[in-house]
């Protein structure tokens, strides 16, 4: 009854109107305190501050701690509970060092020498010179903000699709971030007519499918064994661009290093029926995902209630 009564507190026009300006206000200038702060500071220390933050939030936040405990027992249904809790606890860790990172993305990007390394570089560099431009298909793996600069630095034309952030000052700070790097952003409700002339005319187009979300479409696919709501249009816009989805990922390597790595290609499957070809695209896509988060598993966002359906 309680909890119910403050759902609707929240959802009424009082709320709307007077409280949550001011929330969404305080919290906008507490983010630019931090971000200012973590750029003030050496990366060792802010890195170091991060691990810890992130390593005493697991054991705080009990509804986030729980999520991450039932993601990674639905994954990894064999693993002991005492490894699973140290896999969670080691994903808050990581998360938290990758949000000082974002912060810092343009300088680690033209770091030099480079703070990363490419592993299979040679497939995107193929993939370009066979379709021209193409979808790229990452998820909330490491330091994902990091992907499009450094193709952009390599001298290749970058846009990524982004989601609008709740607050419009916050999305601004976010989307300044990746144009200064040179990488064109794009609105998750922009029309598809421009993702497909931009894919046209060279671009690659940077794409997250592995979180939950109403906000845009998508369709039922298999991950992890159960079947979730999956975004479904990288694998339509591939399908109509006929190309192949380019799945890559970057993982922290050491304590201040980066390995982006490109797996292997989504050929596209095409037949008279539309339908079956994404249903099909999106199970391949969803098993890329799965690969990337094998590969390093306490990389992963796993706090994120991806199995709610």
């Amino acid at each position: 009854m309680g909890e119910g009564l403050e759902k609707a507190v929240k959802k009424g026009p009082f709320y709307r109107k007077y409280i949550r300006p001011v929330k969404h206000t305080i919290g906008f200038w507490i983010i630019s305190a931090v971000i200012g702060l973590v750029r003030l500071v050496p990366r060792g220390i802010a890195l170091w501050k991060a691990s810890f933050l992130g390593g005493l939030y697991y054991s705080l936040s009990r509804k986030d701690r729980g999520v991450a405990s039932k993601n990674i027992e639905i994954a990894f249904p064999e693993i002991p509970t005492h490894d699973r809790d140290a896999l969670a606890r080691e994903c808050f860790r990581q998360s938290a060092m990758n949000l000082v990172d974002i912060v810092r993305a343009k300088a680690i990007v033209e770091s030099e020498p480079p703070l990363w390394r490419i592993e299979g570089e040679d497939i995107v560099r193929a993939a370009i010179h066979d379709h021209g431009g193409g979808i790229v298909l990452s998820g909330h793996i490491g330091c994902f903000e990091l992907i499009a600069g450094i193709w952009k630095r390599l001298g290749v034309d970058v846009a990524v699709v982004g989601r609008k952030l709740y607050d419009e000052r916050i999305d601004s700070l976010l989307v300044q971030q990746r144009e200064s790097m040179g990488v064109e952003n794009i609105p998750s409700d922009a029309h598809p007519k421009k993702v497909l002339s931009m894919v046209k005319s060279g671009y690659l187009i940077g794409t997250l499918i592995d979180t939950y979300t109403k906000s845009v479409d998508g369709r039922s696919a298999p991950f992890f064994g159960r079947e979730v709501r999956t975004i479904s249009a990288p694998a339509g816009l591939a399908r109509v661009c006929d190309r192949p989805l380019l799945p890559m990922s970057i993982f922290r390597e050491g304590k201040y290093n980066f390995l982006l790595k490109v797996w292997p290609l989504i050929e596209i499957p095409k037949t008279n029926d539309k339908n079956a070809d994404i249903d099909e695209l999106l199970r391949r896509a969803n098993e890329a995902i799965e690969a990337m988060i094998l590969f390093r598993p306490s990389q992963w966002i796993w706090f994120h209630d991806r199995f709610r359906e």
